[in-house]
């Protein structure tokens, strides 16, 4: 018996040790002295614990406030993890009819071993620092003071919001290995909520419930009392690997182990249920009729001379389309911000020249529709921004102009002073938007299939007896490819540009580099330069070994792990050729020439096909490597690492001259 009892206790003892371990200020000399991670030895860092609870907070005009509450402890193990001294913490300000959200910084500090005790050192006020990052968010970076090597840093924060509806994204996995993260809610059994999990890896769920009272001040000052049912949800998960970028993916956060929670009804006694569930329609709904958005369409007047200017003797809609784009789009400059809602609104936008993202594609809503041109607003999520989860007015932070001609969507984007009709950043082609009537209806709109962008390489060579390979390139940029280019080329001159290219081209020789048409959006961009190089080709044994793509060759397959979770991301359709003819140098003659080549993955994902011949004394190379899918599966992962590992190595097939 006494047996049993000591089993019971030291179990006992063990689960306080451990409940221990999950609180601020349990900071042990055992904890400092961690040379690695448990299970990441690499890890630079990683989070001991990271804890949320949501609860609801009465007020004196009897309406609930959603008070999360934030507990994290991060180890830091190596110099690369020095970073985690800064933490920043975004909240939300951004709505209409709610207050801004309020953040509380509390309990941060920095644990250090000196001479074997465990010393804190405390984050002052003065070290967390609140800045506003746009209209709708602030940040509030906390930087923890005397943080080295082995040190652990701790901090509570509590950001308390009037928005019952949604509640912030509770992030299990990060960028760093988690040992533990839990998340509680403990919300009155009246509202029920939609709990939707998502990332890679599994999230335990616990269902209880519980008694709860609240004391509050009533408006005449008086003490009075609520009491409840609670519903609790435990949501945890342990041992959480970092959450790493990897080659070819679109937003890591849309992998991430992670949590939202939408309000679905609010259900009392008595009274019937109020149901907010909403849809994408409902959504787009309030979002027209709001001040911000759908107002700003219908005003007109600002406009209406310069327009009419720009449009006369114009009949085709087209061309009164494109009028239009390059009217709004020649007079805007961007402010640098994004947004579906106006800041200023259009008027005073169009005066000043200059908007965020909102601003100046509205008014080309606008003008379009009074151009004669069927034209529609389209809410969009950046792929930065990530996939929403459900609806809510967080789901976008952009919104562009969709023309309907001649039975055709046209997608425009006029903030961009290198876009084009239907030639819009790929930044904004994440999965799909919303197409917005007049009357607030919507419509999903796919965005994942922009037309097919092309790049044409031409290169005239002449191979040398040492090796050495000189000649002429011309390269062909249209559609986003050619959009991509003026974005990286903007603002910087021909010379360090060309430098880039050398790097990028295997450490070439580049001279007189030219490019045509870097200013002119609606027509390809044309690059050339004479190149030379003595690192595609080699001399063995008297006979010369020659890379067929010479540095247009890849090198060495992105794809290496041999499992991977993510999916592939490929973004938009895109078709590379090349035109490589080399001159046989005098007293050679071809030997071998490599195989030609036709593989793909199937299901229009990738292929590269590659063929070699010979007429007279030149050689020609010709390839084409194309992409079909902005988004393929894990579940295929094993035929693109194969594909990408066959085309490496056909690459690397040499082209043999011997002597004569």
């Amino acid at each position: 018996m006494k047996r049993a009892i000591f089993i019971i206790v030291f179990l006992f003892c063990g689960f306080v040790s451990e409940a221990q371990k999950m609180q601020l200020g349990k900071v042990t000399v055992a904890e400092l002295g961690q040379k690695t991670h448990q299970i990441d030895t690499s890890a630079a860092a990683a989070v001991l614990f990271s804890k949320a609870k949501t609860t609801f907070k009465i007020d004196r005009e009897h309406h609930f406030k959603a008070v999360h509450e934030y507990n994290v402890k991060i180890k830091i193990y190596k110099k690369e993890g020095l970073g985690q001294a800064n933490q920043e913490i975004a909240y939300y300000i951004g709505y209409k009819q709610l207050k801004p959200e309020q953040l509380r910084v509390e309990d941060a500090a920095t644990y250090n071993l000196v001479g074997g005790q465990v010393k804190r050192t405390k984050v002052s006020s003065s070290e967390v620092f609140k800045e506003k990052v746009n209209e709708s968010w602030k940040t509030a970076t906390v930087v923890f003071p005397d943080v080295k090597i082995g040190s652990i840093i701790e901090f509570k924060y509590t950001v308390t919001s009037e928005n019952i509806h949604a509640f912030p994204n509770f992030r299990f996995q990060r960028s760093i290995p988690v040992d533990y993260a839990e998340y509680v809610s403990e919300i009155p059994v009246n509202y029920q909520y939609k709990i939707l999990t998502n990332g890679l890896f599994p999230i335990q769920s616990k269902v209880d419930t519980k008694s709860g009272s609240q004391s509050f001040e009533n408006k005449y000052g008086q003490t009075n009392s609520l009491q409840y049912t609670l519903k609790v949800v435990t949501l945890s998960a342990s041992e959480l690997p970092a959450l790493k970028s990897e080659d070819y993916v679109d937003n890591v956060d849309n992998y991430r182990a992670s949590v939202d929670h939408e309000l679905e009804l609010i259900q009392f006694p008595d009274a019937p249920v109020r149901n907010f569930s909403q849809t994408w329609e409902s959504l787009t709904q309030t979002i027209y009729k709001d001040e911000d958005f759908g107002a700003q369409i219908k005003k007109a007047e600002y406009f209406m001379d310069p327009l009419k200017r720009a449009l006369a003797g114009t009949e085709p809609k087209a061309e009164r389309m494109k009028k239009v784009f390059s009217l709004v789009q020649d007079r805007m400059s961007w402010n640098n911000r994004n947004g579906f809602y106006t800041a200023d609104g259009v008027e005073k936008a169009w005066l000043n020249q200059t908007g965020n993202v909102a601003e100046i594609n509205l008014m080309l809503v606008a003008m379009l529709n009074m151009a004669g041109v069927e034209t529609y607003p389209v809410l969009i999520s950046t792929i930065d921004h990530g996939v929403p989860a459900f609806p809510n007015q967080t789901s976008f932070n952009y919104v562009v102009a969709c023309a309907i001609v001649d039975g055709r969507k046209v997608l425009m984007d006029a903030s961009n002073k290198y876009t084009t009709p239907g030639i819009v950043p790929a930044k904004i082609l994440n999965w799909s938007g919303r197409l917005v009537r007049q009357d607030g209806s919507s419509e999903e709109m796919s965005l994942t299939k922009p037309e097919l962008s092309r790049r044409s390489y031409s290169l005239m060579g002449e191979v040398r007896p040492d090796g050495t390979v000189q000649g002429k390139t011309r390269v062909q940029m249209s559609e986003l490819a050619g959009f991509e280019f003026r974005e990286r080329f903007s603002g910087t001159n021909k010379e360090s540009y060309a430098e880039r290219l050398e790097q990028l081209y295997d450490n070439i020789e580049i001279d007189n580099y030219a490019v045509a048409n870097e200013n002119r959006s609606t027509d390809p961009v044309v690059e050339t330069f004479d190149f030379t190089t003595a690192k595609h080709s080699e001399v063995i044994g008297g006979k010369l070994y020659i890379d067929p793509m010479l540095f247009f060759s890849m090198h060495a397959n992105p794809f290496t792990t041999e499992e991977r979770l993510m999916p592939v991301f490929f973004g938009y359709p895109r078709q590379s050729r090349y035109i490589i003819i080399l001159k046989i140098p005098d007293g050679f003659a071809v030997e071998s020439l490599p195989e030609s080549v036709n593989i793909t993955t199937g299901e229009n994902v990738v292929s590269f096909r590659l063929a070699c011949q010979t007429a007279g004394n030149s050689i020609t190379i010709s390839a084409t490597y194309e992409t079909g899918q902005m988004l393929v599966g894990s579940g295929f992962y094993p035929s693109i690492k194969g594909f990408f590992g066959e085309m490496v190595a056909k690459e690397k097939q040499k082209i043999v001259l011997k002597k004569a």
